[in-house]
């Protein structure tokens, strides 16, 4: 994973744990994300 990936993957980490969404969730966001990018 390239550093701006890994950056963007921690900084939506952080605001689903403030949010209290699943990681499940998480994940899903993280695969459409890398899909449309």
């Amino acid at each position: 994973m390239a550093f701006n990936q890994i950056h963007t993957y921690i900084h939506r980490h952080q605001i689903a744990n403030r949010l209290g969404v699943s990681n499940q969730t998480l994940m899903l966001l993280t695969s459409a994300t890398n899909v449309l990018v």
